[in-house]
């Protein structure tokens, strides 16, 4: 069985919001479910130090998308 398990969440935001992620995200040449991915694992890295070794780094991540879609 597969490391990692995608899984969908969905949250409402403002539309500014997420026009200045897809800015960001898109100026870092990378998809904005991928930013949102990134920043969500940083947070967790800061907020949660005893949860670091569980939480595949954003290298893991991608490497594993990579595979995935090919």
């Amino acid at each position: 069985m597969s490391k990692f398990q995608n899984s969908n969440i969905v949250f409402r935001c403002p539309a500014n919001l997420k026009a200045k992620m897809r800015a960001f995200a898109e100026a870092n040449d990378t998809h904005l479910s991928s930013f949102i991915r990134s920043a969500c694992v940083e947070v967790l890295r800061r907020e949660m130090p005893s949860y670091h070794s569980a939480i595949p780094t954003e290298a893991d991540i991608e490497k594993h998308f990579q595979d995935i879609v090919g």
